[in-house]
């Protein structure tokens, strides 16, 4: 299923400054574009969409263990 995560700010790499909004394309566990919002609402018009506030980033990779936290949710 192909999925748009939008937000209003989008941080293409993790050392640059967000810039505005933004959009990522998945399929499963692949991202398929990186993009303007608009651009990729309109060049994919059958993906689900999911609006996120702040800031779309790429992830990173833990390779230690989760700090403490009250809940799982905040780890």
């Amino acid at each position: 299923m192909l999925t748009l995560h939008t937000a209003p700010q989008l941080r293409r790499r993790l050392d640059a400054a967000a810039a505005g909004p933004g959009a990522v394309l998945v399929s499963g566990d692949r991202i398929l574009a990186v993009g303007d919002a608009d651009q990729l609402t309109e060049a994919y018009p059958g993906a689900r969409v999911r609006h996120w506030a702040g800031v779309l980033a790429p992830g990173v990779l833990r390779d230690t263990p989760l700090p403490e936290a009250p809940t799982p949710r905040e780890r």
